[in-house]
């Protein structure tokens, strides 16, 4: 029998399931960008109820802010010629200032906004840098959102994002990641236009903290990524940059003489801190500060892998002290460090550029001489070299072999707890910027030993009235590190408490410490000029002003004592050096009308008292003084006016009987007696 055909059944057209992920996929990107944000956010969301800080914040941010004027000439000349010329990040200062005034919030808000904004050009520039490496290619996205995510938690950052002053290193970074992707964008495109805008960017990251001149270093550095032979061409597409480049030097003052004067002041400076300093004092010379530049580097580079018990200060010494002799082989890891990438930068690409990367960036401030305490070891330094080491990190995990457990998910959950624990820790350290008492109180708590710590805090305490507490902490600062500027703090608490005696002990032993200090000549001629020994005063203001000729408020110290010597020409001259220097200067008025008043010049009197009420409207001394001057020239009713705007902004028995008098000699004796029964 012949087999019977089977048909075949044709397989029924099925409808496809529904993606229920692919809106998932679809805003993939998105989401992940949102989620980034958002955590980086959280985690230094305490800032934003944080107060400025008793370091730079009111010298450099509130003081010159007063100060500024929208002229451009201002802002050109303003710091040019020094390593501290920055007038973009003076701008934002300016404009948050005329927006709200002392009010901090603003300014800690627009810290945080660029360190947002930052996080999100790490991600952009990680996903196609890692596009670069063979390896990392297919897991770019990843990698990029890992490598942003670590680098917008970092603990080291808190100190750049938390400290308002440190606003330089959160916007010389956005301009300097916006001339990256430039030059990235360039790359892929050959368009000239991402050129010509990155080299704009390089200016502005110049104008904003001078260490983003190192951009053009690391542009070279991607044309070795790109793999780009060497040509004359790598040169020649860069000339806009090495324009800036040059231009920066300039501005900056390489070329000038201050320039090498203050190399060779910090040079001197740093061979005192080492000579003082017995497990320091081996450390001077050349070789002594190739070796603590080294060190600085290498510690870095560790603390960047191991950002723990972070502070604003560390103990210098005892970290110093801790090497002894074994400091001088840190030049040694350095240079061997440097031959070993260089041998290796064609097989491992990545692993060289994560290096060159963290240690071109971090050059200048390893190269930076002396060993001041906002120098060494701080956590600012680091903000943008760690975007090197969070990339390396981040790509490595991905292209490790997946044995057993390690997959995919386990490199997800490793990634994400190491985030994790960055949370915490830039949660709790932003938290301890709230104000200057808790910013210290930290480093004291880290580093019980660290004098300076304490200096800080006393000086807190004093300007707020409580000088038990302050005079507690600088005694304890100069039981632990006697040296001049912790015995000028406290002579200003002994001269608060009155006790003139104990506060002249101090400044003349801060001066014996250290003789070129001028801040000690200064306040111990405030004491001799509170304790009427006026030409010791003079003396010692003199010493000051040969440093520092161009100080107003000493100058007006002078002025004041050889007025109180009747030496009035030599104190005219004073005022008007002062005047000169700084016309804003409120003090020079006040107590040049006085000066003018003895002299019975009342005019010129009466012009300086109400020069300064124009400064300080609400100065009920000087109001009450103004009046006295307005007797004496006879204009008894203008007198009046101020003895009662006196009275209204401080009822004292000496304005009520000034007012007595002039109300007498215009004939109301019953107002007069009035104000004499008050």
């Amino acid at each position: 029998m012949a087999k019977k055909k089977r048909s075949k059944k044709k397989p029924s057209k099925r409808k496809p399931a529904p993606n229920q992920a692919g809106w998932l996929q679809s805003y993939r990107l998105p989401l992940l960008l949102a989620a980034l944000i958002a955590i980086v956010f959280a985690a230094y969301s305490p800032v934003l109820n944080a107060d400025f800080v008793d370091m730079d914040d009111q010298k450099l941010i509130l003081d010159k802010s007063r100060e500024f004027n929208w002229k451009a000439k201002y802002f050109i000349k303003y710091g040019f010629g020094t390593p501290y010329y920055k007038p973009v990040t003076y701008l934002t200062w300016r404009a948050e200032f005329r927006a709200v005034g002392a009010d901090a919030w603003l300014f800690h808000l627009n810290n945080l906004l660029l360190h947002l904004a930052n996080t999100l050009l790490v991600f952009f520039i990680a996903r196609r840098l890692a596009q670069q490496f063979d390896k990392v290619r297919e897991h770019a996205l990843p990698v990029a959102f890992f490598t942003a995510l670590l680098f917008g938690l970092h603990p080291l950052h808190v100190e750049s994002v938390a400290w308002v002053v440190e606003r330089k290193d959160v916007l010389f970074t956005l301009f300097y990641l916006l001339g990256i992707l430039g030059y990235m964008r360039y790359l892929d495109t050959g368009k000239w236009v991402p050129l010509l805008l990155s080299a704009l960017a390089y200016m502005l990251s110049i104008f904003s903290k001078a260490p983003g001149i190192t951009l053009i270093a690391v542009l070279f550095l991607f044309d070795v990524v790109w793999r780009r032979p060497f040509s004359l061409k790598l040169i020649t597409e860069k000339l806009a940059h090495l324009g800036v480049f040059g231009f920066a030097l300039y501005a900056f003052g390489v070329f000038g003489s201050a320039a090498q004067e203050g190399s060779i002041a910090a040079l001197r400076d740093t061979d005192r801190k080492l000579a003082a300093a017995s497990n320091l004092a081996e450390q001077r010379g050349v070789w002594g500060k190739t070796t603590l530049a080294s060190m600085r580097g290498v510690l870095w580079y560790l603390h960047s892998w191991l950002p723990f018990r972070t502070s604003l200060g560390y103990p210098r010494e005892a970290i110093i002290g801790f090497f002894g002799v074994l400091i001088n082989i840190f030049p040694v890891i350095l240079a061997v460090g440097a031959a070993a990438l260089v041998w290796l930068r064609k097989k491992h690409r990545l692993l060289f550029f994560a290096h060159a990367f963290f240690f071109i960036t971090l050059s200048p401030s390893i190269a930076r001489l002396g060993l001041g305490i906002g120098i060494f070891m701080s956590d600012r330094y680091v903000y943008l070299p760690v975007l090197g080491l969070m990339f390396l990190l981040a790509a490595w995990i991905y292209t490790l072999r997946e044995r057993g457990v390690f997959n995919l998910r386990t490199k997800h959950v490793v990634l994400a707890a190491i985030g994790l624990l960055f949370v915490i820790m830039t949660f709790n350290g932003s938290k301890t910027w709230q104000n200057t008492e808790t910013l210290w109180t930290n480093v004291i708590e880290k580093y019980p030993n660290v004098a300076y710590a304490y200096v800080n805090r006393g000086s807190y305490y004093r300007d707020r009235g409580q000088l038990d507490q302050a005079l507690a902490d600088l005694s304890k600062a100069i039981e632990l590190d006697d040296n001049a500027n912790a015995r000028i703090q406290r002579g200003l608490i002994y001269r608060q408490l009155g006790q003139s005696q104990n506060a002249l002990t101090d400044y003349t032993q801060a001066i014996t410490l250290d003789p070129d200090n001028t801040q000690a000549y200064t306040n111990r001629g405030n004491i001799y000029l509170d304790m009427r020994r006026f030409p010791l005063a003079i003396q010692d203001y003199s010493v000051s002003l040969n440093a520092h000729p161009r100080d107003p408020r000493t100058l007006v110290n002078r002025a004041i004592a050889h007025a109180s010597l009747r030496d009035y020409t030599s104190a005219q001259q004073d005022f008007a050096r002062a005047e000169e220097i700084n016309p804003n200067y409120a003090q020079i008025y006040g107590n040049r009308a006085i000066m003018f008043f003895e002299m019975g010049r009342y005019r010129r009197a009466l012009t300086d008292y109400q020069r300064h009420l124009q400064f300080y409207p609400d100065d009920h001394q000087i109001m009450n003084d103004t009046g006295v001057t307005l007797q004496a020239l006879g204009r008894h009713q203008e007198a009046i006016e101020h003895f009662t705007r006196a009275i209204a902004l401080h009822p004292d028995r000496r304005y009520f009987q000034a007012r007595a008098r002039s109300y007498e000699a215009i004939g109301r004796e019953d107002l007069a007696a009035q104000d004499r029964l008050k």
